[in-house]
């Protein structure tokens, strides 16, 4: 080449070093008939040789790549440089430098392959032939730790000696992205939102991890693809991220999150292999994301995430038998399928996983008690199960199932009683038992008298936990569902003037979540179930003006959201419901016509559901009140036909 220099190498924006002007200190003096060689160089990057118009070899090259190493590890060029090599360029590094700037040519390195394998082996830690020999010298290269400094000047020698690989301003800036990175994601999000992640009354500490993080890993990502290392720091930086957001009720952001998430893990192959923390993550990111996609969206993309990490979780279970992050990953893949697939209607399908994420759970626990998220997927998989069970008809089996999943829940309260997610779930829990015992009760009339005790207490602890968390989704939610059983319950059993003020709060809580996140499904159908509540109340009032406008505002807000989630079957429960009620309320208010048409609809409603959901034995609220109704207006019974 002749004249390298900094000036002579550039960097491509994808990292990769280019030499110019190759060739341009050998000319053809055409003027003087015959091959004379111009002498063009830099002179405080030329050899010394070079300097004296001495003939030029290699070895001229080799001195060129010293200086290019010099100036970007001093800022000068070799000659300034020599005297004043800064501290950190001592040893080893120094020697390097000192043998490919050597003033004979046949003291430097022989070749730019040469010279890069030696920088390999102080990166390496291991001798290198710029160093004299030693005993002492061997034993203190294996103990000694390079820095980051010294790593990326020799990267950036290696890139201009072979050709590959990042200039030194490249690696620096890699080592300053990825060191802001994990400082982010383990002082900032990792460390401190999961100290305060379960802590009563932090939901603005949370929002304000999210912000920050979002401000971060937006510059962070530019530099995604080109260190694996910090694609595996962004992957978990972004599924933290989207769990502080669902809890603050941000789940568009969540899911956009959740997506980056996996889509990194799948970058550095945590799909299929790589580190089982890494692995694990991955599949929490698909379970998430399914879970969250179902209440935001409709079920075919949940189902089908929720497909493929129950198939990850397989595949990395039956290839590594006994690690305990894959059996984790299997139980949460379970559990979450059955979820989902209860939700959708497949009862079949969702019983056999959350059988197996129970058995596979209570198993686990048993060997490692003091596991608290071990316990936790236990009681989340016996809930989600107790639910399943009875809604196909097994009430005692899910009575007991439930039951036991408190158990284990009750002590993991016992250890950690301000637990948010803990107490959340246990409130789901205690109302689900009160719901069990209701129909039970039915045969066995002793129950009675400990359904209004469930349900209070559960009542209790979600007002409890509302109060302690404002804002907070999670919070809200159960305190909206708490109230909306005690509410019912309270019907049921014709004490109005209790359940109006209680269905009330319930509306409150409700519409809180909407605004706070209108695209999401879930909270939709909760708004459009309390209105139908409201007027459901006024129906057994015998109040039926108010009743019947009751009912018009919620029909109006269950066919808002069924604009958007046409095949929702919570949303269609509701709406066959809110029929059902508007028949009885018109036929009181001696309008038999508008009576049977809404008796009609809900039949045409019924039977569809009765269809979907084949396995369940409650398709609408009150399938007798419907047939009842039936009869009244002369309306056929197609639900009789659809069994």
């Amino acid at each position: 080449h002749r004249d390298l220099k900094p000036s002579n190498v550039l960097v491509t924006a994808a990292g990769e070093p280019k030499l110019l002007d190759f060739g341009i200190a050998k000319a053809l003096d055409a003027t003087s008939g015959g091959e004379t060689q111009t002498i063009v160089l830099t002179p405080d990057f030329a050899s010394p040789e070079q300097a004296r118009g001495e003939q030029a070899t290699t070895a001229a090259d080799i001195y060129g790549l010293g200086g290019v190493l010099s100036f970007l590890l001093t800022g000068q060029p070799p000659n300034k440089a020599r005297g004043s090599l800064q501290p950190h360029l001592q040893g080893d590094l120094k020697n390097i430098l000192l043998k490919a700037l050597h003033e004979e040519p046949n003291r430097r390195y022989r070749s730019a392959r040469e010279f890069a394998e030696d920088i390999e082996r102080f990166l390496e830690q291991r001798p290198v032939r710029a160093t004299p020999d030693s005993l002492a010298y061997r034993a203190g290269r294996f103990v000694r730790r390079h820095t980051w400094a010294c790593a990326a000047a020799a990267i950036a020698a290696i890139a201009i000696a072979g050709g590959t690989g990042f200039s030194l301003y490249e690696a620096h800036r890699a080592e300053q992205r990825f060191t802001e990175v994990r400082t982010l994601a383990n002082r900032f999000v990792f460390d401190f939102e999961a100290s305060i992640r379960d802590t009563p009354g932090t939901l603005e500490a949370r929002r304000m991890v999210a912000s920050t993080a979002r401000e971060y890993l937006a510059k962070l990502a530019a530099d995604a693809g080109r260190d694996p290392n910090l694609d595996r720091e962004l992957a978990e930086s972004y599924y933290r991220l989207s769990r502080v957001e669902i809890s603050a009720g941000e789940s568009a952001a969540a899911i956009e999150h959740l997506r980056k998430s996996i889509e990194l893990h799948k970058a550095v192959h945590a799909d299929c292999c790589g580190a089982p923390a890494d692995r694990e993550r991955y599949i929490r990111a698909l379970c998430d994301l399914s879970r969250y996609l179902y209440d935001a969206r409709g079920r075919e993309e949940s189902l089908k995430l929720s497909s493929q990490a129950l198939d990850a979780a397989r595949t990395w279970s039956s290839a590594s038998p006994g690690e305990p992050a894959a059996e984790s990953a299997l139980i949460l893949a379970l559990s979450g399928s059955g979820a989902i697939s209860t939700a959708a209607g497949q009862a079949a399908e969702a019983r056999k996983n959350l059988e197996e994420a129970v058995e596979r759970s209570a198993r686990l626990y048993a060997r490692d008690p003091r596991n608290d998220d071990l316990g936790f997927e236990r009681a989340t998989a016996g809930y989600r199960l107790a639910t399943l069970l009875n809604s196909v008809g097994e009430t005692e089996a899910a009575l007991e199932q439930e039951r036991s999943a408190k158990n284990v829940l009750d002590g993991l309260l016992e250890r950690q009683p301000e637990n948010i997610r803990r107490r959340n779930l246990r409130i789901y829990m205690l109302d689900y038992i009160g719901d069990f015992e209701r129909v039970l009760a039915r045969k066995d009339p002793s129950l009675r008298e400990s359904i209004f005790e469930t349900y209070r207490e559960a009542y209790r602890l979600g007002r409890i936990n509302a109060e302690q968390n404002p804002g907070d989704k999670d919070a809200l939610a159960a305190a909206e569902f708490s109230s909306t059983r005690l509410a019912s319950h309270l019907i049921r059993e014709e004490r109005l003037a209790e359940a109006l003020p209680v269905l009330r709060q319930s509306l409150d809580a409700v519409a809180k979540l909407v605004r706070a996140d209108p695209s999401n499904r879930r909270n939709r159908y909760l708004f459009a179930n309390d209105a139908h509540l409201e007027g459901n109340s006024l129906t057994h009032a015998r109040r039926w003006t108010e009743a019947a406008a009751a009912l018009d505002r919620a029909e109006k807000y269950v066919v808002a959201a069924l604009a958007q989630w046409p095949d929702d079957l919570e949303l269609l429960r509701v709406r066959a419901n809110i029929l059902i009620d508007q028949s009885a309320t018109q036929r009181n208010l001696g309008r038999p016509e508008a009576a049977r048409g809404r008796c009609l609809e809900a039949m045409k409603l019924t039977s569809t559901l009765i269809a979907r959901t084949k396995d369940f034995k409650r398709p609408v609220g009150d399938l007798e009140a419907l047939r009842t109704e039936a009869k009244l207006l002369g309306v056929p019974d197609l639900t009789a036909v659809s069994h």
